[in-house]
């Protein structure tokens, strides 16, 4: 939550985001077996924050991004978007590699030290133009 503070109101065009599901899945950084009213007021938390740094003419998508893959890819495609593109919840990072891949501006959100590794390794297999990535433990920036 502290990395949102940082992101200007109204400066997103578009979130694609697949957050944990608290399904008991291990994470590195994140406990997946909230009580059920813990877990709602969390996802609370972090929809107001998009919905703070998203333009009123932005769009969110919540979703279980890697079954998604496709979909992303031809909606990006398709729609022409050469906005800037956040991920709050990164994972491995498959989001900021599609933006990558479509030439589009993108901050992605990670907490885990080993994932964010795993993300810069990805985005410098992309070997793209223009692309000036910088780590930090949370934080992936192309502008």
């Amino acid at each position: 939550m502290k990395v949102f503070k940082e992101i200007p109101s109204e400066s997103v065009d578009l979130i694609f985001t697949d957050p944990p599901f608290n399904i008991g899945k291990k994470y590195d950084e994140y406990k997946d077996t909230q009580d059920l009213f813990d877990y709602y007021n969390w996802c609370y938390l972090w929809i107001d924050e998009c919905m703070r740094v998203l333009k009123p003419t932005g769009q969110i998508y919540i979703m279980n991004f890697p079954r998604h893959l496709a979909f992303l890819h031809q909606y990006l495609i398709k729609s022409g978007w050469k906005y800037l593109i956040l991920d709050c919840f990164a994972g491995s990072g498959t989001t900021l590699v599609v933006a990558k891949q479509l030439n589009r501006k993108y901050i992605g959100i990670e907490l885990s030290e080993r994932y964010c590794k795993l993300i810069k390794r990805r985005l410098n297999q992309e070997n793209l133009t223009k692309s000036e990535v910088k780590p930090t433990k949370s934080v992936w920036e192309k502008w």
